[in-house]
């Protein structure tokens, strides 16, 4: 039997739900994605997610479980084929493999300059981040994006960021990473209402000069390499994989610290004549 407490949650909770998803429609209506395929997607991640929460919580995972959780029929489930869930991204596993090879002085220089590595050191240096990807596929991604490089005297670390560049998969799944935590830090924030609450800040300005968005945009990629370098290296000391003789303690470890930062200027910079032509006009 509802109450108007609990119709009054209900409602809440479908407005939270439906602000999360708005982005998400207006994305697929700009890619010509139909209301179709955005169903079949979402009852795939719902099982996903429903078999995530399930092994978080050390519980068996199953088609009936799953049904429950989810909404969807036992033979939905089945027919999604939930046994063979896809992998989780690896661009975490690159940002370790290098922040490791950064930070550690296993492998790093007293100076803080990642040192050049032999291939058996390189592979130690995978494997003590991840069994579960080889070494060899490690290297050809570091590689084919410019970040190692092979030379005579070993492999060296070339740039500081893996940028993930043109590939729209890789850059999504680590949008879908960053919007996962963004989405984890807001409810926490609103929810738990912690003393020390995650960072949320937004900045906005609505009627910027156009023919200034160009050094804007390349300003805020600057400070926030700066930003993003200048936190490594602090989160960096407190981490067990990385700050070497922390390894040995009897501290707890296994936390988790996600900062990302990301900005928007529209127009795009190419379409920036146009816009400001039909502004004029």
């Amino acid at each position: 039997m509802s109450t108007p407490q609990s119709d009054h949650l209900r409602s809440t909770k479908l407005r939270l739900l439906g602000l999360l998803i708005a982005p998400v429609a207006r994305y697929a209506v700009r890619n010509n994605n139909s209301f179709q395929d955005f169903i079949q997607v979402a009852k795939s991640w719902f099982i996903t997610a429903a078999a995530d929460e399930l092994a978080r919580n050390n519980q068996k995972v199953n088609a009936s479980r799953l049904s429950v959780m989810t909404g969807l029929t036992r033979m939905e489930v089945k027919r999604l084929n939930f046994g063979n869930l896809a992998p989780p991204p690896t661009v975490d596993l690159f940002g370790r493999v290098l922040g490791k090879w950064r930070n550690d002085p296993v492998y790093a220089s007293r100076a803080g300059e990642p040192k050049v590595l032999s291939m058996e050191q390189f592979r130690q240096l995978v494997l003590e981040i991840s069994k579960d990807t080889s070494p060899g596929t490690v290297l050809f991604e570091l590689e084919r994006t410019g970040l190692v490089k092979k030379t005579s005297s070993g492999l060296k670390h070339t740039k500081m960021l893996y940028n993930v560049g043109q590939d729209t998969v890789k850059t999504f799944e680590l949008l879908s990473t960053e919007i996962d935590a963004h989405i984890r830090g807001a409810e926490e924030n609103t929810s738990c209402q912690p003393h020390l609450p995650n960072l949320h800040l937004v900045t906005e300005y609505d009627n910027v000069f156009l023919e200034d968005l160009p050094k804007i945009r390349e300003w805020l990629i600057d400070q926030g390499k700066l930003f993003h370098r200048k936190a490594r290296n602090f989160i960096a000391r407190f981490d067990r994989d990385l700050a070497g003789s922390v390894k040995s303690s009897d501290r707890a470890a296994g936390g988790k610290v996600l900062l990302a930062a990301f900005s928007l200027t529209e127009p795009s910079p190419s379409e920036g004549p146009q816009a400001a032509a039909s502004e004029r006009g």
